[in-house]
């Protein structure tokens, strides 16, 4: 499990270094280190679900915002290629990435969550 938190740390830092160069850095560097460090933590088994949580909430809630994005390419273009052409610019379809990647984000966070859970019944 350490090897595969490493790795899953080791690509939120990537992505939160390439997020410079994205319209709102700032938001997606914190988007993306926090879940660096969630991941760090995971690797040594220190898992706090008060942060974990809390940072799904923060997630989900922003997500809610790249939702009507989503819904245009579900109704629009819901061609899996579509999403993931970069030369595409219909402006939907950066609200549908955000979304998906924010998606990929809450699932990490609850598969950490069930696992401090494990460790909680692991005690008694």
């Amino acid at each position: 499990m350490r090897i595969s938190n490493f790795l899953v740390a080791m690509v939120f830092l990537v992505f939160a270094a390439l997020s410079v160069n994205r319209p709102n850095p700032v938001i997606w560097i914190l988007i993306n280190g926090s879940m660096s460090v969630v991941a760090i933590l995971a690797m040594f088994n220190f898992y706090r679900r008060i942060v974990i949580a809390v940072l799904f909430i923060v997630l989900f809630s922003y997500g809610s915002i790249f939702l009507s994005g989503m819904k245009e390419w579900a109704v629009n273009g819901s061609q899996a290629t579509t999403l993931f052409c970069l030369e595409d610019s219909r402006p939907y379809l950066d609200d549908a990435r955000r979304f998906v990647w924010l998606v990929g984000c809450e699932m990490i966070l609850i598969i950490y969550f069930i696992r401090s859970l494990d460790k909680i019944k692991k005690k008694n």
